[in-house]
């Protein structure tokens, strides 16, 4: 099964997200039908760690790995992190083009978190993606399908875009099932808080 670890954002932040994005040409041009990746609301989640594929039998052993690495983390933290959406940015350019939102607020606690449970699965001998942790919310990928002028001008709103705060409260595994249509399935939520 191909598994990663998430956090979401409620769903009033997803919404007023979801509002902005409907003004970008992501947005527009999705709604228009062109053939750009429009990531759906339900779907936005911040990557803590992707596992990729983990043998059904070992599911027991990741559940583990991130029960060990929230209370390593528990020790560290007074509090859980506020975060908010808000700027975005760029990955890749031309067909690859991914726009995404990013995080502002308590960044440095959401890192310290992606740390111990990247560690954790490390120690149970599960795999880990090996690049470092940058924190952010993929909101689509248009690939080539939008003018430079019209990134950057979604680049600039995101830039100028500040959401509301939300303090983090739960981590979840989830499975991800690549069908024509992608679907995700939350198989384990564990909370934040001891």
């Amino acid at each position: 099964m191909r598994l990663f670890v998430a956090v979401y954002p409620p769903q009033e932040l997803a919404a007023d997200l979801s509002s902005l994005v409907e003004t970008l040409a992501l947005g527009r041009r999705a709604a228009e039908g062109a053939h750009v990746k429009l990531s759906p609301v339900e779907h936005w989640h911040v990557t803590v760690a992707f596992l990729g594929e983990v043998d059904d039998d070992r599911l027991p052993d990741v559940t583990e790995a991130l029960e060990k690495a929230l209370a390593s983390w528990r020790v560290e933290r007074a509090a859980l992190p506020t975060l908010r959406l808000s700027g975005g940015g760029r990955f890749n350019q031309g067909a690859s083009t991914v726009l995404w939102a990013g995080l502002h607020g308590d960044v440095a606690s959401l890192t310290s978190l992606a740390s111990a449970v990247s560690t954790q699965l490390k120690r149970a001998g599960l795999p880990t993606d090996p690049k470092p942790f940058r924190p952010h919310l993929t909101l689509g990928r248009p690939g080539d399908q939008l003018t430079s002028a019209e990134v950057e001008s979604d680049l600039a709103k995101l830039g100028a875009h500040a959401g509301p705060s939300w303090t983090v409260d739960e981590l979840v595994l989830v499975r991800s099932h690549l069908d024509p249509e992608p679907r995700y399935e939350q198989l384990t939520v564990l909370p934040l808080a001891a």
